[in-house]
């Protein structure tokens, strides 16, 4: 009779409408996978502590980086409100 192949126990975590984030142990350590607002994740650690830890860097640093790129786009769309795209048109260099 074939041997029974115990069952991985995921933990499912709430993250928000869409998104989802699942952690599991594998051997001696755990690994975690997910997608949160469209970005894909996959990390590993040696317990769920050091899975929290390294999810709670990730948030930090992408929400640094939206922040960064929201204010781009603020900028940008001042730009075009005030002078329109006539206003961003690069020089090309060529005389006539």
């Amino acid at each position: 009779m074939a041997e029974k192949v115990p069952k991985i126990k995921l933990t499912n975590y709430n993250v928000g409408e869409g998104n989802h984030f699942v952690s599991y142990p594998s051997f001696n350590k755990y690994h975690a996978y997910g997608s949160i607002e469209g970005e894909h994740l996959q990390m590993e650690g040696k317990n769920q502590e050091e899975i929290q830890k390294k999810l709670f860097d990730y948030c930090t640093n992408a929400e640094r980086s939206h922040t960064i790129k929201a204010s781009k786009f603020g900028v940008l769309a001042l730009i075009i409100k005030e002078g329109g795209l006539g206003k961003l048109v690069k020089d090309s260099g060529e005389k006539k």
